[in-house]
């Protein structure tokens, strides 16, 4: 249904009659969030996110279908906006979008014609993250790791969730720059390591750090120590979702779940660290994703921090370097609004 066929009548885009609203979007391999920044003119750092929505990408065939559904639940006009911008889940290479976790994909310029938006742009979701760092209010965040850091230079904003995204922000310019380094391949440290690698390659010809460090990487870690356990296939739900793993780890009788859950945030502190490195972000690190917001007390406590500050002759300098968890789940999507207004 297109959103012309909305049985509801349009409603208004703003409170204020001179307020003015833009479509935001972060559209990942799980669920597409959409809402409305509504700013008043001339001053769009002062925007507010509303009018939020959530389709299921397992819901829809396709991405047009998932927005069509949004301005249909919010009764909205899509060309009485001022523009969009949408974060994605993939790299951006053109106009064509080609989701990494999910078998969407998209044409802006298509997109833009068939909801009769005004300006649509597209960026990488963790670009969205990168470009809301700078306005995040301390509330947004919670510590990791306290520190000094450079007073100049790099960040990098990095997570899993149903993917694992990367992107680093040069602080002087506010230039950010998206990268596919969660593409990388997994080096292991240990001979656990080496046989989980072993045991994910037989599953995918390719063993990036992704397939360990994302939801479905965390449902992998828990089958694997389930093997070396002896648990035969059948025997028990060796298959279970992240949030179960979690939620097994927490009532602390299941011993695969603990192991799961402090092998992937000592992995993510090895492939963060890394990327302080590779990046010079000795600025500091912004955690983020839909999996780590659940794990704060492990993430404070856990072998992550070790194995981040564990660089040789670099871990005085990363152990000065302060690690922070966006807790704030609007955060894309303001970034998203604030890079559209900045472009002009």
């Amino acid at each position: 249904m297109t959103p012309q066929a909305a049985a509801a009548p349009a409603i208004p885009l703003a409170g204020p009659s001179s307020a003015r609203s833009i479509l935001v979007g972060d559209v990942g391999g799980t669920n597409a969030r959409f809402a409305l920044y509504r700013y008043p003119p001339g001053e769009p750092g002062q925007g507010e996110i509303v009018q939020r929505g959530v389709r299921e990408v397992r819901e829809h065939a396709d991405f047009s279908g998932a927005l069509a559904a949004y301005f249909e639940e919010q009764a909205l006009e899509p060309s009485a906006l001022q523009g969009a911008c949408l974060a994605v889940a993939s790299a951006v290479v053109g106009d064509e979008v080609a989701f990494t976790n999910s078998p969407w994909r998209f044409s802006a310029p298509a997109i833009a014609q068939q909801f009769g938006l005004r300006r649509l742009e597209v960026m990488n979701d963790f670009a969205a993250l990168g470009s809301s760092i700078a306005d995040l209010p301390e509330r947004s965040t919670v510590a990791v790791q306290h520190g000094g850091g450079a007073k100049t230079g790099t960040e990098v904003v990095l997570g899993p969730g149903t993917g694992l995204g990367v992107a680093v922000r040069h602080c002087e310019s506010g230039i950010v720059i998206p990268s596919e380094g969660g593409h990388t391949s997994f080096a292991p440290t240990d001979d656990e390591e080496r046989a989980l690698l072993d045991f994910i390659a037989a599953e995918v010809p390719r063993v990036s750090y992704e397939r360990i460090l994302s939801g479905a990487g965390l449902t992998r870690l828990y089958a694997f120590h389930r093997r070396c356990s002896g648990v035969r296939a059948g025997d028990d739900d060796a298959t279970a979702p992240a949030p179960e793993v979690v939620r097994r780890a927490r009532q602390g009788d299941d011993a695969s779940a603990a192991w799961a859950i402090d092998r992937f945030l000592r992995i993510l502190g090895h492939f963060a660290g890394d990327a302080v490195l590779m990046f010079g972000a000795f600025r500091g690190v912004y955690l983020a994703g839909g999996i780590l917001p659940h794990l704060v007390g492990e993430l404070r406590s856990g072998g992550f921090l070790a194995r981040f500050n564990q660089k040789g002759r670099f871990s005085s300098l990363m152990a000065d370097t302060p690690v922070r968890l966006i807790t704030d789940d609007t955060a894309s999507l303001r970034g998203a609004a604030l890079r559209l207004l900045s472009a002009g």
